[in-house]
């Protein structure tokens, strides 16, 4: 009997030998949280580096629930709106205050650079 088919070759053990405190299990130690702040300042930072963007995502359109007392006062406004119906006119309104929340973040990254700029 060949006892050398039995005992491992170097390679099949020696993965892990080089790493101190290496026995095959994952690093259990803590890693560093960032804080909110941290976060909003390390994504400002990168927002315009297109390199750290991933693929555009497709979002599939989702229904949104409201309140029947929400309703009612959607129908009621997007009747003085002259809305063809109520889920065209919120639609609209909303599709309008993404809009402007997307401006309102340029600006204030654009006055953010301004500000952080040395001169």
């Amino acid at each position: 009997m060949k006892w050398d088919e039995f005992i491992p070759s170097k390679f099949e053990y020696d993965w892990g030998q080089h790493c101190q405190n290496n026995y095959g299990v994952a690093d259990m130690k803590k890693k560093k949280r960032l804080t909110e702040e941290e976060i909003d300042k390390l994504v400002i930072a990168e927002a315009n580096d297109m390199s750290k963007w991933g693929k555009p995502v497709a979002v599939k359109p989702t229904s949104i629930r409201f309140s029947p007392s929400i309703i009612e006062k959607a129908k009621y406004l997007a009747k003085l709106h002259k809305a063809r119906g109520y889920q065209t006119w919120l639609k609209q309104i909303v599709e309008d205050r993404i809009k402007l929340e997307e401006k309102l973040l340029s600006d204030y990254k654009r006055e953010l650079k301004t500000v952080s700029k040395p001169r």
